[in-house]
């Protein structure tokens, strides 16, 4: 999609190395093209370290800054490729751009994701301290 637009340097200077809420369709598709592998692969680097000490546990997620719930798909895809016993029992994703959020809801539930998810449309500095409970 981004090489069929036109694909310049403008969309990724709009991101602002993504640290932007997200409010254009075009810059969803410019933030996952240039972002999405670099997460997926310190994302599984990290998850080698310690996620397979949790087989058998139901785990509770928190994806704040979600964005498009890239690295909640990324936590999906691992636990399913390495075939872990390893539940989401409920998934909070907390990110401002309404817009990602319903790209991230999307994603997950393409990946077959069927449990609770809790949507927080609200910036960090804006949550209740509850939220994390």
């Amino acid at each position: 999609y981004i090489k069929s637009i036109g694909d310049n340097d403008s969309l990724y200077k709009k991101l602002n190395r993504g640290e932007i809420i997200i409010d254009e369709d075009d810059l969803l598709y410019k933030y996952f093209a240039s972002y999405a592998k670099m997460h997926k692969i310190k994302l599984d680097s990290a998850f080698d370290t310690f996620l397979s000490k949790l087989s058998g546990k139901k785990i509770n997620v928190i994806d704040c800054g979600c964005g498009q719930a890239i690295a909640t798909m990324v936590l999906i895809e691992y636990i399913k490729n390495k075939n872990l016993d390893i539940k989401i029992n409920n998934l909070k994703l907390i990110e401002p751009s309404s817009l990602a959020l319903d790209r991230g809801l999307l994603h997950i539930d393409v990946l077959g994701y069927k449990g609770k998810v809790e949507i927080i449309n609200k910036d960090i500095d804006c949550l209740d301290k509850k939220v994390a409970n």
